[in-house]
């Protein structure tokens, strides 16, 4: 479990609250982290899934542990990844945008991995971009109309 000023972040493994399913019913949000369903919202099976295809962690307040404000997923599985990189995905339910809830939770999430993350956006995410940038990422190339963005790995000994 990772905290924050505001925030706490920890790993999920079920929906047992099914609060995973609300957070993923929003389509515009899951075309943006390019997520797909067979349908929506997503059976608990699909859900279920998901969470086992990729390390998946809850970001809440402390103030309100209860409610789930975002998802990051973390994946070392991309076959383009070199051995020392995770791709990160991220987003959260839009009554928290714009009160850098995403960004404060990346930090904590980052602060001190030894791996070097990649994380993708549309050309035309500009919210996500700003998540990145401010949260130490720079861009590092392009592949169609998605942008690739690296951190490098935290260095301390």
């Amino acid at each position: 479990m990772i905290e924050t000023k505001r925030l706490i972040v920890k790993p999920l493994i079920t929906d047992n609250d099914h609060q995973v399913a609300q957070v993923l019913a929003d389509p515009e949000l899951l075309d943006a982290a390019h997520i797909s369903f067979t349908s929506l919202p997503a059976s608990s099976f699909e859900i279920k899934m998901f969470l086992q295809a990729v390390q998946v962690f809850g970001i809440y307040q402390k103030e309100d542990p209860t409610k789930l404000l975002g998802l990051i997923t973390a994946d070392q599985t991309n076959p383009t990844l070199l051995t020392n990189e995770c791709e990160i995905g991220y987003l959260e339910r839009r009554s928290v945008w714009g009160q850098g809830v995403m960004t404060e939770a990346l930090r904590g999430f980052l602060d001190g991995t030894p791996l070097a993350i990649v994380a993708t956006t549309d050309e035309d995410n500009e919210r996500s971009q700003h998540v990145l940038k401010n949260s130490g990422f720079r861009l590092t190339g392009r592949e169609g109309k998605r942008l690739i963005w690296r951190r490098p790995a935290c260095t301390r000994s």
